[in-house]
Formats: C-alpha cells, structure tokens, sequence
C-alpha cells in the first residue's frame, strides 16, 4: 500500500480506521467547522466553497469534485500528469475504478456518482506544455495494475496523447470544463495563469 493523502489516492480512499480514514469527509467537516467561526465573527460566507489545486493537490481537486459536487462552487486544478478521473465505467473494454473512472465508485465511497450535479460545476483544468512531471510512472502515486490500465486506456505518452484524451471525454459528456496547456510552462504557473484562473473565478462566482 502506497497512501499518498494529498492526491486522494485509492489507497488512502480505502482507510478504514484511524486518523486517516475518509479523508475527504474531515475536509468537508473542516470547512463545516469554518464557516461556522466565520459566521460567529459575523463574516458572510457562501454555501459552497472554491476548491483549488495544483500537481498532487490538482489531482485532489479534480477527484474531490467527483466524491462531493454537492460542497463546490467551482474547482482549479492544474499540473495534471496528463491524466484527469473520467466520469466513465469504462474506455475500449478497461474498466476504470476509482481515482481513473467511476466504476466502482458505489463500492468504494457508498454512493451513487452523480454525473449530472458535478459535471454542471465550473471547472479550469491547465497543464504546461513542457511538463513532464508524469505521477503515473511512480509507484506512490499509482499502482502496476492503474498504470496498465492508463497506458492501454489513455496512452502512455502524458502529452500530448493522454491529457488529449481526457479532454475529448471530458467534451463528450458535456462536463462543463475550460482547458488551458500554457506554451513555454512546466510544471508550475506564472503571472498569466494566475490572472487567467483569477479572471475564471470572477466570471463564476
């Protein structure tokens, strides 16, 4: 077992005891906690809350969104690895269980997807062109059996043929998505991003 928390990774989904179990239901009870200080300070806040992200924690936020549309009200993520989780059972005949698709999904988090309620979120998903940080070739983030699947299922090549292939399935079920991959970047982001996923928020909150 590789846990890498900060990705929400299979293995870290999967805790069943301890101060690690469902991580992602102690995010939404930290925020629940927040905003109550907040509004005991008088402080408005909204119903739902931005979640942003980048490299590992963009891969958070892309399957966050997924476990808990509900809770957002738009989501940032960048620095992908090529590789987004697809709101499908299946590409060709790989079946993709959780964090490639949702084809387990009922059995790993105890509820149905809800495709509709989180492919109508906001979404701006970027990459660097010159990014070659490819997580999927590192056991701490994917395991041998995910990363056979990835390769047969998306390709093998994070750029652009994997993260080409996200995009078009993304498109094909109206996922309400903008995609960005920025020239001359790597794995980071600059003064363009920023104002770009500044300018994403302003037009969507």
């Amino acid at each position: 077992m590789e846990i890498y928390t900060h990705a929400l990774d299979r293995d870290t989904l999967l805790i069943k005891k301890g101060k690690l179990k469902r991580v992602d239901l102690q995010l939404l009870a930290m925020i629940s906690q927040a905003k109550k200080e907040l509004a005991n300070h008088s402080v408005e806040i909204k119903d739902k809350v931005i979640l942003t992200g980048f490299s590992a924690s963009g891969s958070l936020a892309n399957r966050f969104s997924m476990l808990h549309p509900d809770s957002l009200q738009l989501i940032v993520a960048g620095g992908l690895n090529g590789i987004l989780m697809l709101p499908v059972d299946k590409v060709g005949t790989e079946k993709l269980d959780y964090p490639l698709g949702v084809n387990d999904f009922q059995k790993v988090t105890g509820k149905v997807f809800d495709k509709s309620k989180w492919a109508a979120i906001p979404q701006f998903l970027f990459m660097g062109k010159n990014d070659t940080n490819d997580a999927v070739k590192y056991d701490d983030a994917y395991s041998d059996v995910e990363r056979k699947t990835i390769y047969s299922a998306l390709g093998q090549n994070m750029q652009p043929e994997r993260w080409a292939k996200c995009q078009s399935i993304y498109k094909e079920n109206n996922v309400n998505a903008v995609f960005h991959t920025y020239e001359d970047m790597g794995h980071g982001t600059n003064l363009k991003i920023h104002n770009d996923i500044l300018n994403f928020i302003k037009a969507n909150i």
